[in-house]
């Protein structure tokens, strides 16, 4: 028998988490995306195992971040998941329905059908610094050209010269 699995879906204010122990015991619950939502999964899985599990999550957003850095603290291994990858395994399997249980359930499948999948390690404090450096020069970047012509200042006209 395969070890446990744990599926997340993951959403801005919640999230759902799906137990897989075998294809037909699937355990579910929803929580907070939160810190103390983090803290009830943390009791829900005790009440269910002791052992670390092996964890899959969509990467589709920043919201899986804190989680995911929640999980490998408390010795899970974490596995940040291409959506695009996980879209296909749905539709392979036959999987019509859309709903974040559904969806949890089908990361939790997927996670214990493929052992290879690569282990997510937490980004150091200089890459998450750099990626919102970077977030915001992309914000500020995007954002000149309105407010040039948005004004009609030398500077402006300065400034939309270089932009070009």
């Amino acid at each position: 028998m395969n070890p446990p699995v744990l599926g997340l879906d993951l959403a801005q204010a919640t999230f759902v988490a799906a137990l897989q122990f075998s294809e037909q015991q699937v355990l579910q619950q929803s929580f907070a995306n939160t810190p103390s939502g983090f803290r009830k999964l943390g009791v829900w899985l005790h009440q269910h195992l002791a052992s670390p599990l092996r964890v899959g999550l969509e990467c589709t957003n920043t919201y899986a971040e804190p989680l995911a850095e929640w999980l490998h603290q408390h010795g899970h291994t974490v596995h940040l998941l291409n959506p695009e990858r996980l879209a296909h395994y749905a539709k392979a399997i036959g999987q019509r329905n859309k709903t974040d249980p559904a969806d949890a359930v089908t990361i939790a499948r997927f996670v214990a059908r493929h052992a290879d999948l690569t282990v997510w390690v937490p980004p150091l404090p200089e890459q998450k610094s750099l990626r919102s450096t970077g977030m915001l020069v992309m914000s500020v970047a995007a954002n000149v050209p309105r407010a040039v012509s948005r004004s009609a200042t030398p500077f402006a006209a300065a400034i939309n010269v270089v932009m070009r």
